[in-house]
């Protein structure tokens, strides 16, 4: 079965703000591109068996089978709706900051 990824307005927002630091904040857009064309890769590579990646493992999100993958310095957090054929994307988190 194939997956539509779809993206919620924070995950979207997410990306928007990490590549806005990145072009602005560090001087870099192209870094900041290249950060978005690889999370925008992963997350389009979800349309293929997105049950491939581990469940979180803390609650709320564990029972709630909130699912993730990585690209370099950053987690992205999805769940996986099956009679929908949709992978949504919840959030985009930089994974060395404290949240």
């Amino acid at each position: 079965m194939e997956y539509t990824p779809q993206l919620t307005p924070q995950a979207k927002a997410d990306i928007a703000d990490a590549c806005r630091y990145i072009a602005f904040e560090l001087e870099n857009p192209q870094s900041a591109v290249d950060l978005a064309n690889g999370i925008y890769d992963v997350i389009f590579g979800l349309d293929i068996m997105p049950k491939r990646n581990p469940v979180w493992p803390r609650e709320p999100w564990r029972s709630r089978e909130v699912r993730w993958s990585a690209y370099k310095n950053y987690n992205i957090f999805y769940a996986v709706d099956d009679t929908k054929a949709i992978v949504k994307i919840l959030r985009v988190f930089y994974n060395r900051r404290n949240v």
